[in-house]
């Protein structure tokens, strides 16, 4: 399940964030002004599970502890299963009117976390290798990506005629850091009579972060990569090192005089990390045939050794086989674009009704959802929206919305799924909020 949130903003009436999903819409009020840091701070979050199914009250003389159900786990999961976190943090956003043109300029921080992986990997804990003997069982399809960037935005909108409006946005963007995992290989092989576990690992892994790590000969290990913390300055938080760009487009069309037509393409981008750019790489395997304890049963053997002393021989046995290479190259990654399609059907004044289709795509995949929403604005100064989403298979996502106004002063928030308020048993949840000035009404309801 891999969605941000932000469908039921789409049609919400009176909100100039709608210039965020599509660079066409025009705002009535002739400027506005985001209240800096607090003019649409989104939070998105999906998963692939509930927690309800991971964790669950035991029963028996294990009523009262909170147990894992791995067989739930595995039910639950797809083939290809991600979890996905979203922020974005406004800094600056204005937008002003000049005749049948509208102008926006903002400047919004960005995090985005992508991890990924196959139900293979919870198959494996949950039956063992008892039925795989003589076999390789695949763990491909891990994946992680954590980008954080600073993004500006211009933007320009032109209403060419009565019935058709189109827009879009050019963004400059400053990668602050990233990690990338997207060529991840790990398997494990079972001998046929049990007695050999062969682990094998392909990793390639790219960072751009302020990390320091030492090296044993050409090889790093693991534990000994850390975060920097001195390195972390004004440069390193303003990104200037690592430039991107990217573009969003727009349109409206009012097909009859109820109907109106909307599509738009955002995060069409790129962003090539030059600064504290490190490559580590890994292609090894490690045949196990158990830990060796024939020396740790008698204290009195001359060779005794610890149990615990005879695990970490082990265990420092794995980490010199699973050690990285590395090295410093830049790289370029690209943003993750989504694409909306919809139309909504004014039924009268105050009341419309949307229908939103929207894909984001990562890694060559696309996450579908739908939307369909009330919109509802009853008087000038108040709007308001209900909406009922699918979002990649998951049919249990209700959302809200609210705008207010007072004089200059607007409140908006918007959820596209107010269930998630019961969190154990949500796959989905996303909040907006945010206070805006607007001036100037430019058109009659």
């Amino acid at each position: 399940m891999a969605q941000d949130g932000n469908n039921t903003l789409y049609f919400l009436s009176n909100s100039p964030q709608r210039v965020k999903l599509n660079p066409a819409y025009q705002p009535e009020y002739k400027t506005y002004v985001g209240i800096p840091g607090l003019s649409g701070i989104s939070l998105n979050f999906s998963n692939a599970f509930k927690v309800d199914d991971l964790l669950r009250w035991g029963t028996g003389d294990k009523a009262d502890s909170v147990i894992y159900d791995v067989n739930r786990l595995h039910k639950a999961l797809r083939e290809k299963n991600s979890l996905v976190l979203n922020t974005e943090v406004p800094i600056l956003a204005i937008g002003f009117r000049i005749n049948s043109w509208y102008a926006t300029f903002d400047i919004t921080q960005k995090n985005d976390i992508v991890f990924s992986f196959n139900k293979d990997i919870i198959t494996f804990f949950k039956e063992g290798n008892a039925n795989y003997l003589g076999q390789t069982f695949d763990w491909g399809g891990l994946g992680l990506k954590v980008t954080a960037y600073n993004e500006i935005g211009f933007g320009l909108s032109k209403r060419v005629n009565d019935r058709l409006t189109v827009g879009g946005r050019f963004k400059v963007l400053f990668g602050i850091a990233n990690a990338d995992m997207t060529d991840s290989k790990m398997g494990v092989y079972s001998s046929p009579d049990g007695d050999t576990v062969r682990l094998s690992s392909r990793q390639n892994i790219r960072v751009s972060a302020p990390i320091k790590y030492t090296k044993d000969g050409e090889y790093v290990e693991w534990d000994n990569i850390e975060f920097d913390e001195d390195a972390v300055d004004a440069k390193f938080l303003i990104g200037t090192g690592n430039l991107g760009f990217g573009v969003d487009l727009g349109a409206q069309y009012k097909l009859l005089d109820k109907l109106t037509l909307y599509a738009s393409v955002l995060d069409l981008g790129f962003i090539r990390w030059e600064e504290n750019t490190y490559n580590f790489k890994q292609n090894t395997s490690f045949d196990w045939t158990g830990a060796d304890l024939s020396n740790s049963l008698n204290k009195d053997d001359p060779n005794y050794k610890d149990f615990g002393d005879a695990f970490e021989e082990m265990t420092d046995s794995l980490e010199n086989r699973f050690r990285l290479t590395d090295k410093q190259a830049a790289y370029t990654t690209m943003l993750n674009a989504k694409i909306y399609a919809g139309a909504t059907y004014q039924l009268k004044e105050w009341v419309n009704f949307g229908g939103l289709l929207k894909a984001s795509i990562m890694d060559g995949r696309f996450f579908p959802a739908i939307t369909l929403s009330a919109n509802l604005r009853p008087i000038r100064n108040i709007g308001a929206s209900v909406s009922y989403s699918m979002i990649n298979g998951d049919f249990a996502n209700v959302g809200a919305a609210l705008t207010a106004k007072f004089g200059p002063f607007q409140f908006f928030v918007v959820t596209d799924n107010v269930l998630a308020a019961n969190y154990t048993s949500t796959r989905t949840a996303s909040a907006r909020f945010g206070f805006n000035l607007l001036f100037g009404h430019y058109q009659r309801r």
